[in-house]
């Protein structure tokens, strides 16, 4: 249960750091601004949600992925 917290954090750190990126893009409407946010915040919060699954997952040791 505490991974789904830390998900959740993360998701919302990024999405604060991605507000901040995306308005310094300079794009010339509204619309492509919030486009360039959407497609942002969907890709790196799957990757996040994907990736720390993968790792809590993973079979640390001899004959795991990462040992």
């Amino acid at each position: 249960m505490g991974i789904s917290y830390f998900i959740v954090f993360i998701n919302l750190v990024l999405k604060l750091l991605l507000q901040l990126l995306v308005a310094f893009e300079k794009h010339w409407t509204k619309s492509d601004k919030e486009r360039a946010y959407a497609v942002a915040a969907f890709v790196s919060q799957l990757l996040n949600s994907v990736l720390v699954l993968l790792l809590v997952n993973a079979k640390v040791g001899h004959s795991g992925v990462l040992g």
